[in-house]
């Protein structure tokens, strides 16, 4: 295979793991790493879940508790809150990102999350993209996700990781599906509101497909994910070259960058 056009992080749902979801997302992932050469990288939640606690809100179909389970969040289980842990989610993570991908040389280009994991993705984007192991982030994927402010943010200790709200365009895709009965369309469109709000129309989409709570295997429906990708990651970094051979007069002011030649002939003018 050719090289890699760079690596996309694949985050869980609730009650799931990296292994149970790199089999989920098989459909995605062999069309992503196949047809348009990306490397996909599952990381797997800290906080593990027993299955006599997990209740209803499994978000996977026929899962045996016998399995490792796991989560990105930390629910109240009077008040069904959830929170995001700085010291037992986020610090794990960019860890793993560190080891995994940018020792290694290699850029995170995009995040995709499923469910719990989509709400992760959308606090990455929006709370810690700041981050040096960001700099190459273009896009976000998430499916069936819901949204949380960055009040939900758990600040474990005084050595948290700063958290600032992203104010630059960032393209984000939204996937819902229509017979999802564990997360409720409104709060799928929440989250697409909010990013539409804060990154512009231009920079937010919506998908539906006919399905539920799960990740589409669809050929049909992969091709549109794959299209939005291209278009998504579409380079548009301005070379340090480029920058460096602008040309400023006195008053700081850029010089337009006219053709040699042209200069040549309007001096032939004698004007």
């Amino acid at each position: 295979m050719s090289e890699s056009k760079g690596c996309i992080l694949m985050l869980h749902g609730f009650k799931q793991s990296d292994t149970i979801f790199y089999k989920k997302s098989s459909g995605l992932r062999k069309h992503l790493t196949k047809q348009l050469g990306y490397e996909l990288i599952y990381p797997c939640g800290q906080l593990k879940i027993e299955g006599h606690l997990a209740g209803d809100y499994t978000g996977v179909e026929d899962q045996p508790d016998s399995v490792d389970m796991f989560s990105w969040l930390l629910r109240d289980s009077i008040t069904g809150i959830s929170k995001i842990s700085d010291e037992r989610s986020v610090k794990p993570l960019i860890k793993y990102i560190e080891e995994n991908i940018v020792s290694k040389g290699k850029k995170l280009v995009g995040i995709i999350g499923f469910s719990q994991g989509a709400c992760f993705t959308s606090v990455l984007i929006q709370y810690y993209s700041h981050l040096e192991i960001f700099k190459h982030l273009k896009f976000g994927i998430m499916f069936s996700g819901f949204h949380l402010d960055d009040a939900s943010v758990l600040k474990d200790n005084d050595d948290a990781i700063e958290t600032v709200e992203r104010n630059s365009p960032i393209k984000s895709l939204h996937v819902m599906g229509t017979l999802d009965t564990v997360v409720e369309d409104a709060k799928t469109y929440n989250l697409h509101d909010t990013f539409k709000d804060k990154y512009g129309e231009e920079n937010t989409d919506l998908y539906k497909h006919i399905g539920g709570h799960y990740v589409p295997n669809n050929k049909g429906f992969l091709l549109k994910i794959a299209t939005w990708i291209e278009s998504a990651d579409k380079e548009e970094d301005v070379s340090v070259d480029a920058i460096d051979n602008k040309k400023f007069d006195e008053n700081n002011k850029e010089i337009p960058d006219i053709d040699e030649d042209l200069l040549k002939s309007i001096d032939n003018l004698g004007f």
